[in-house]
């Protein structure tokens, strides 16, 4: 470790630093979710990646140069965002990996300014395809010298589908409603998974917009206190957060999605621990588990 590095971790711990994680599948409404966050007081990267008209108007809130990455490391290692099959866990510890380690840590670095002078607000991160990194990610967060907190974004998966097979170029592509299952469950279950000894929270767009101050008070019960507020941006949360936002409203009847092995039982585990503020039933995901890597 050089001088550097002990300096800034020193400092971080110093200055009670911290990094919270949004996590959640593909179009569960990690991006609404990270704009309250960001409004309510945590650090966005400086070079955003732009709202697409018809897809997230409003922004996705999240760094253009991780995007970028990430997608063309998806394309060294021959996978995709949606492949729905776990990467090789070989490949975590190759040559490579620890390549992209410290490629990814850099960007990280300065999308969010480190240093020792960096601003006390917590970062936020947020990236889809992280869930499907993650045995890398947590090396990549480690290295920051910043405390993790994660914040995971549940949203029904008959909805996700239903978003994602809109898409032209996934209809083109030949993406089924099977292959939404598939990256729903990979997604879901892969972030929990290794994030089990971090400090997190389980929300879900439908809590965040009937009750956006319940989601914001559950993210900051753990950070230091008075770290993100919600007061101090009421007016520009409840302007943001227009009905407009929430599309592909599924009831649960409607898509077989929901009938596929390991979904409803890893579906109830998640949402029970949104309902009632806790940690998710871990027999029943670990049962889920290897039904997902089938």
């Amino acid at each position: 470790m050089t001088r550097d590095s002990i300096v800034r971790r020193l400092a971080n711990k110093i200055a009670r630093r911290n990094l919270v994680l949004v996590l959640g599948m593909h179009r569960s409404g990690t991006s609404a979710l990270a704009r309250v966050l960001s409004l309510a007081g945590c650090a966005l990267p400086k070079t955003l990646f732009e709202a697409v008209a018809g897809d997230n108007d409003l922004g996705y809130w999240e760094s253009r140069p991780l995007i970028e990455y990430h997608e063309g490391l998806f394309h060294r290692i021959g996978t995709t965002m949606l492949a729905g099959e776990p990467i090789d866990a070989a490949w975590f510890d190759s040559r490579d990996a620890r390549r992209a380690e410290n490629d990814l840590l850099a960007i990280v670095r300065n999308e969010w300014r480190d240093g020792l002078f960096a601003a006390r607000a917590p970062w936020l991160v947020k990236e889809p395809r992280i869930a499907r990194l993650m045995p890398l990610w947590r090396r990549v967060l480690a290295r920051t010298g910043r405390r993790v907190i994660v914040v995971h974004m549940v949203r029904e998966p008959t909805e996700v589908a239903a978003s994602l097979l809109r898409r032209p170029e996934l209809a083109a592509a030949g993406f089924t409603e099977n292959d939404a299952a598939r990256a729903w469950l990979e997604h879901v279950v892969l972030a929990e998974r290794y994030t089990r000894d971090l400090p997190r929270t389980f929300v879900s767009i439908d809590l965040l917009m009937g009750d956006w101050r319940t989601v914001v008070a559950r993210v900051a019960a753990t950070l230091p206190r008075g770290e993100i507020d919600a007061e101090r941006a009421e007016h520009s949360i409840t302007t943001f957060l227009r009905p407009s936002l929430r599309h592909h409203r599924v009831a649960q009847s409607e898509h077989s999605i929901a009938h596929e092995p390991g979904i409803e039982l890893v579906r109830n585990a998640l949402f029970d621990s949104v309902r009632w503020g806790v940690e998710p039933d871990r027999v029943a995901l670990d049962t889920a588990f290897p039904m997902q890597r089938a």
